[in-house]
């Protein structure tokens, strides 16, 4: 688990991040271009009652199903016959099944004989299934195949000889991009018998991480074409050892750079995004709305970066209720990992339980903790409240000021050689500080609302991007700033201003 919070060798270069920093401020203005389809992902029929689904033009759906589904009954029944029936080409991913669950124990998925002969039956089942992920993310420890990616690469050749004659797509790989993907996609493609027509990746740490290991990887096993076959915002996470704190902005942000990154290539031709509503009772989520069927931002973000549908598909129904008290659609016993639908799972060598991104509780992209009492590693961070001192100024002492003021403390905040950003606030005063505070870095903002008890500090740490960190140190940033302001006031005309600089 530690090693999941290590920092990461990134291998792009300073123009290639400053490329991603640029399509991100284009993305909410930009629509995608024309040569990428964009699916949705999410193990519910009610799926295909969402005014969303139909709105904004996914042109494909995905799902999640245990590997035997053709041999059982469950709502990927219903799903599957839904999509059909409103003309979405289907990508399945077939997962673990429940008898197998590696989360409890130690595990062994299917032969290949057993899987050929599963997915086989699925196929001349429902003609509508199009195209293939040969195994949902195979690194994942709760995964039969996270210690052996040879019988992961069996089985991309086994549904390579189902779907021969262009009865179907086969996409390969599908590793979740975590530490354990480098290591594991070589043994991976050292293993395959047969050559891929695509290759798959879910990119959670690229957009997480505001980074791009991931896609740059499977985007140089070849020439191929490359699906974003699971991808998303995080909204929140949560693990016995880990949290990132709820935050639809952030999850905004790196929709936003989702959008940049696939600009980048004219080979990523589909991008599936995880996810239409928010499930209470799930750690892992990266929904585009609420359980009350509200739009979150990054909702925003993808109508605008995908553009609105222009021909209207069959079948609208009138939406399922949500179950009040669970917050689940009806008929979604789940299929897969982790729930309704298989929610996403973490990555090797986590030991995660919940079926979630194990890897993720604190960011090491362009994101933080904010208050959470987490650290990267899971220890205690500093977020206590109380007993700082009731200084007034910026740096902590001098005069007073008025009850309930947010303070920046410090005077001048440096970038940290590992790109970390200490951000800590003081309320002064003798009631609570309900406010915010912004940062500017360049092209690199955030802003974010806190509450902070009398006396009482407040800390957030953030990663700064690589590429920002070295135009900060070689000068060319002028807008380079920490702002507290009090509730109902602009932040970017707070009189006191704290400083940042790059240490050396």
């Amino acid at each position: 688990m530690p090693a999941l919070f290590h920092a990461r060798r990134r291998r792009s270069a300073l123009l290639t991040l400053l490329a991603c920093l640029a399509g991100v401020l284009l993305t909410a203005a930009t629509p995608a271009t024309a040569a990428t389809q964009y699916g949705m992902s999410d193990g519910r029929p009610a799926l295909f009652d969402s005014e969303k689904l139909h709105e904004v033009d996914f042109r494909n759906v995905r799902l999640v199903l245990p590997w035997n589904a053709a041999y059982e009954h469950g709502s990927w029944e219903r799903w599957i016959e839904r999509a059909q029936l409103q003309g979405f080409p289907v990508l399945i991913a077939p997962s673990i099944d429940k008898a197998r669950n590696c989360e409890t124990g130690t595990c062994s998925g299917p032969s290949v004989a057993q899987y050929t002969a599963a997915i086989g039956a699925l196929l001349a089942r429902y003609p509508g299934i199009d195209a293939i992920e040969a195994w949902n993310e195979p690194n994942h420890a709760v995964q039969p195949t996270s210690r052996s990616a040879a019988a992961a690469a069996a089985f991309h050749d086994a549904a390579k000889g189902l779907c021969e004659g262009g009865r179907c797509t086969v996409v390969a790989g599908n590793l979740l991009d975590g530490p354990s993907m480098a290591a594991y996609l070589a043994r991976y493609r050292a293993a395959l018998k047969t050559r891929p027509d695509v290759w798959g990746v879910h990119n959670y740490f690229d957009a997480t991480y505001f980074d791009s290991d991931g896609v740059d990887r499977t985007l140089a096993t070849g020439n191929t074409p490359v699906w974003l076959t699971e991808t998303g915002g995080l909204v929140t996470f949560r693990s016995p050892t880990s949290t990132l704190p709820y935050d639809e902005r952030r999850a905004a942000d790196s929709v936003r750079w989702i959008f940049g990154l696939v600009r980048r290539s004219p080979r990523i031709e589909r991008v599936y995004f995880y996810g239409m509503w928010q499930q209470p009772t799930n750690p892992f989520d990266s929904a585009l709305l609420r359980v009350d069927n509200a739009e979150r931002p990054s909702m925003s973000m993808v109508r605008d970066g995908i553009g609105l549908r222009t021909v209207k598909l069959p079948g609208i129904q009138a939406p399922e209720l949500i179950d009040p008290v669970t917050g689940t659609f009806p008929g979604a016993d789940g299929a897969g990992t982790g729930g309704a639908g298989g929610a996403p799972a973490g990555d090797e060598g986590d030991g995660s339980s919940s079926g979630g991104l194990g890897g993720l509780g604190g960011l090491d992209g362009s994101t933080g903790t904010e208050g959470d009492g987490t650290r990267r590693d899971g220890t205690a961070a500093d977020s206590r409240r109380g007993g700082a001192g009731d200084g007034g100024r910026s740096d902590g002492s001098g005069a007073s000021s008025a009850p309930g003021a947010l303070r920046v403390i410090g005077k001048r905040l440096r970038v940290g050689a590992d790109r970390r950003l200490v951000v800590r606030l003081r309320c002064v005063g003798t009631v609570d500080c309900r406010g915010s505070y912004a940062v500017a870095v360049g092209p690199w903002r955030l802003r974010r609302e806190v509450e902070v008890r009398p006396g009482g500090q407040f800390t957030a740490r953030w990663m700064v991007p690589r590429g920002v960190v070295r135009s900060l140190k070689a000068g060319r940033i002028r807008e380079r700033w920490v702002r507290a302001c009090d509730h109902g006031a602009v932040c970017s005309v707070a009189p006191r201003t704290t400083v940042i600089a790059a240490s050396a």
